[in-house]
């Protein structure tokens, strides 16, 4: 059945069709998917939800960090030259580069759910795999295929998004980035207490996140957004029931109701739409290729930090105990970015983590002239401070597009980050090995252009609703910063 709709603010939206949960009534309430999250809160739903959706978050960094330990063991095992140790690094990113993509317009096809537990095989099956790696070329590849499930992960962020009621977004949306801040802990835990393994018993365990992530399968629900929006509304009611029953709030579904579904969101669900969506008019343009620069910015400099640590000498400190306390930093530099968001905004908050990042930045050109503990102090709040400005990018960047291209804006974007860290190993490791000072300056300059790229964004998403409509996003606010 279809119908105009006047009521609230799906009055200046396109075509709705309005799908009961019962018989038609001129009683029965006409709720949006986004009234719907907001009538019935944060709760315990969601907080199984961030479990499910953290846990990979684990394995992600984990994954990630593990390059940097096993680098040296790899080089004597199979005889590498630096650049050959730094192509494997560059394969790694490469795979999520593609797998960003790829699986961003998968997540947008079939759906979050199903794109998030693949990525979570891939990146078990092929991180399992690559510690029987027999020379550096099944390396290399086995763990580009690792980066490439990897590279998907950003579907269970936008999954949690998708969950969440406006005035909870930015303190949910830090806290399972807390996930990736304990994969990096955990990593440099695990590689100090094997360091006196292989490398290959530490690629092993470090598989078990992502390997344990697959019970998912059991517990994951699919969005009801993206169900709406593909005409799966009756599986979207099923979910918002559930989700009502689990949380139990005080505002409940009424018994019966209609979901007002948009007709313009699953009229067209091909590559070429969602493409031709994101460049669909100045705003979205604008927004897709400022965040990716954004996060080509902020992803070269923090897997450079990460890099650097683990090749500059810190006095006594060896590679595995600097790397652990550099890394710790992310764990306080999470809470701060929930009070940057909060009472700066994501804008805002982004530009002031940048400028302290690069404040550390400058004084580790310096490194040759200072004490080993300034070093790893300045260190440690650049990771601090990029971890922030990370974080705010991965929050500005899961609010910011709209439903229909959601996941396939964030893969877009992310793959610009992992690109990013394809090319940071020549720099972190190929150039720093020449000059400390012009590695130190490539990434100060890079830094200031994702400066420049925060203030060119188009509105700041701070207290706003999640868009459902691509042409909606012109009546936003400009932002101030």
């Amino acid at each position: 059945m279809s119908t105009e709709v006047n009521r609230g603010e799906l009055a200046d939206s396109p075509a709705m069709e309005i799908v009961n949960d019962s018989a038609t009534s001129p009683t029965t309430p006409l709720l949006s998917c986004e009234e719907i999250v907001e009538l019935l809160g944060y709760g315990q739903y969601q907080i199984r939800l961030l479990l499910a959706c953290g846990i990979p978050f684990v394995a992600d960094f984990m994954e990630i960090f593990l390059i940097a330990f096993i680098t040296h063991d790899v080089q004597a095992e199979f005889k590498c030259s630096d650049i050959v140790i730094s192509i494997i690094s560059s394969t790694v990113f490469t795979g999520m580069a593609l797998g960003s993509i790829i699986f961003g317009y998968v997540s947008d096809s079939i759906g979050r759910r199903l794109t998030f537990l693949i990525c979570m095989a891939l990146t078990g099956i092929f991180g399992l795999l690559s510690a029987f790696s027999p020379n550096v070329w099944v390396l290399m590849m086995t763990r580009a295929l690792c980066g490439f499930g990897i590279g998907g992960f950003h579907s269970g962020m936008t999954l949690y998004t998708e969950f969440l009621p406006v005035k909870s977004r930015s303190l949910q949306l830090t806290l399972i980035q807390c996930f990736l801040a304990i994969g990096a802990v955990t990593q440099c835990g695990l590689a100090w207490i094997m360091k006196n393994h292989s490398w290959r018993a530490l690629t092993v365990v470090s598989t078990f996140p992502s390997l344990v992530s697959l019970l998912n399968y059991f517990f994951l629900p699919e969005s009801p957004r993206f169900l709406v929006a593909h005409g799966a509304v009756s599986r979207a009611m099923k979910t918002f029931r559930k989700f009502d029953a689990v949380n139990n709030s005080p505002c409940r579904l009424p018994k019966k109701f209609s979901i007002a579904v948009p007709l313009d969101l699953h009229a067209d669900c091909s590559i070429k739409q969602r493409t031709a969506q994101l460049l669909a008019n100045k705003t979205i343009k604008r927004l897709t290729w400022t965040l990716c620069a954004i996060w080509f910015s902020v992803s070269f400099a923090y897997y450079g930090i990460a890099f650097l640590t683990a090749q500059l000498k810190y006095g006594s400190l060896d590679k595995y105990m600097s790397m652990m306390i550099v890394s710790s930093s992310e764990l306080p530099a999470y809470g701060f970015t929930f009070l940057f968001s909060v009472k700066l905004g994501r804008l805002r908050g982004m530009i002031l983590s940048s400028c302290i990042t690069v404040v550390g930045m400058s004084i580790l050109s310096m490194q040759q002239y200072l004490p080993s503990s300034v070093v790893l102090a300045s260190m440690f709040v650049s990771r601090g401070a990029l971890a922030v400005f990370f974080s705010l990018s991965c929050l500005y960047t899961a609010e910011a597009f709209p439903t229909p291209v959601r996941s396939t804006g964030f893969g877009i974007t992310s793959g610009f980050a992992r690109l990013a860290g394809a090319l940071t190993p020549f720099i972190a490791i190929s150039l720093n090995s020449v000059s400390v000072v012009a590695a130190s300056v490539v990434y100060v300059g890079v830094l200031i252009g994702g400066v420049v790229c925060v203030a060119l964004l188009p509105f700041e998403t701070k207290n706003k609703h999640l868009q459902d409509y691509v042409h909606k996003l012109d009546n936003l606010s400009k932002p101030q910063v």
